[in-house]
């Protein structure tokens, strides 16, 4: 199946071929397409729906977790409590916390910036 991307289709056959920042409910909603028309078998063509299905799954999972993760920082969960929910050790909820701060600091800097950056279409006047 494919995917929209500015105006063309893209065919999703790695959780990498999901443009970053596609909104969950978008994700979720081509997720069942592809699920359903696997189980209905509705087209000879099953491959390329299994493989949307397997990454759709993976795209949808690490960016759920990731904003309940950013979430919970917010909400001013300890980084013990986050890996207890997540079912794993704290060593690695802190490296996970701070990889989405990270993330996040950067995203932010790139919009500033962007913000700040002078129009090309912008007159001097000296």
């Amino acid at each position: 199946m494919t995917w929209p991307h500015r105006g063309r289709p893209r065919t999703i056959r790695s959780f990498a071929h999901v443009p970053y920042g596609t909104p969950l409910v978008w994700q979720a909603a081509w997720l069942y397409e592809h699920a359903r028309r696997l189980a209905e078998r509705e087209r000879s063509d099953a491959v390329d729906d299994a493989l949307a299905v397997l990454a759709l799954t993976t795209n949808l999972y690490h960016d759920a977790r990731w904003d309940g993760v950013r979430q919970a920082v917010q909400a001013g969960a300890t980084v013990d409590e986050i890996a207890l929910a997540l079912g794993m050790a704290i060593h690695d909820a802190h490296d996970l916390v701070h990889r989405i701060e990270e993330r996040d600091q950067m995203a932010a800097t790139s919009i500033s910036e962007t913000r700040l950056a002078p129009s090309s279409a912008s007159t001097s006047y000296r």
